[in-house]
């Protein structure tokens, strides 16, 4: 059965309402306070912890966000003993946005993993998390499964376009490269249980609207569904056109190609299910093959 688009890209897009009504000035504001007056308050009792993420501590105290991330994500994250100290500082840094994409469902889980040790910060990590999906069923579910499941982004990529003229994917989002300028779009390229295929590169060259070559950064991810009565794994395609020095996501959200109740394979063959091609009227669109076949044009707004 295909997952409607809202009701997809409201379960897992990045700009979902609830995170924009959060993300207010004055919210962010007392959340930082809070945050700060925390790591001032606990920052002490970073004896007892690992004295690398002391150090990451220390970086992020002294607003050396990128130092803070580089030392406390793979400690956080991609051992096989996390480290509840960096787990709790990451997540403020996500809660926050500080150096990082700000990420509350991300933060959430950091939380609710922290909390799960006896470490020095256990029960301000309950705390925080409960504050961050209070009485909100639908966030507080988000939360459990990013909180149960290791957070997973696909592998850097890089391509080049053009001479002068590139893309880069990593865990900042898209950065471009165009006739020396440089810009970077921020974007949660991950999420939790998730099975990331290799990152895509793709052009095409249409007549309409204008005659031009058009850039396309695909990713494929096998997203894990929880919810009684779907299928466990749905196959979600996610579109970003490099314009210039500007990377925008096509559409609100990503399309579902497979839905299936099968361990993911991160080998399956995705160009004989989903593809970008030039139609008979000049135009750039997305194409899925499959048992539900469809297509659809790219909208080409974001050309200038």
């Amino acid at each position: 059965m295909e997952v409607r688009r809202a009701e997809w890209s409201r379960r897992l897009h990045d700009d979902v309402p609830w995170r924009r009504e959060n993300c207010s000035a004055p919210y962010r504001a007392m959340r930082l306070r809070s945050l700060f007056l925390a790591i001032a308050i606990l920052a002490p009792r970073l004896s007892i912890a690992q004295s690398s993420s002391a150090d990451g501590v220390q970086a992020l105290i002294r607003g050396d966000y990128a130092t803070a991330q580089r030392i406390l994500q793979p400690l956080a994250e991609t051992t096989s003993q996390p480290d509840p100290v960096a787990q709790f500082f990451l997540a403020t840094m996500y809660e926050s946005g500080l150096g990082v994409r700000m990420d509350l469902i991300r933060a959430c889980g950091l939380y609710l993993k922290a909390a799960r040790v006896d470490g020095p910060f256990a029960s301000q990590s309950l705390a925080l998390a409960d504050t961050i999906t209070p009485d909100n069923p639908v966030l507080r579910k988000l939360c459990a499964d990013a909180g149960a499941e290791n957070w997973n982004e696909p592998e850097p990529a890089s391509f080049t376009l053009a001479p002068d003229y590139w893309v880069r994917v990593d865990r900042l989002g898209l950065t471009v490269g165009y006739q020396g300028a440089q810009k970077t779009a921020t974007r949660t390229l991950g999420g939790p249980g998730w099975v990331n295929l290799p990152i895509r590169y793709s052009y095409a060259d249409v007549t309409r609207p204008t005659e031009t070559r058009r850039h396309f950064v695909e990713l494929f991810m096998w997203v894990p569904s929880r919810e009684l009565g779907q299928p466990t794994w749905r196959l979600a395609w996610f579109i970003y056109e490099v314009v210039g020095v500007e990377a925008f996501e096509v559409a609100l959200g990503p399309s579902v190609i497979i839905e299936s109740d099968q361990q993911p394979s991160p080998n399956v063959a995705i160009d004989n299910i989903a593809r970008i091609r030039v139609n008979a009227n000049g135009e750039a669109e997305q194409v899925i093959g499959g048992d539900n076949p469809r297509t659809s044009v790219i909208p080409s707004g974001g050309i200038r």
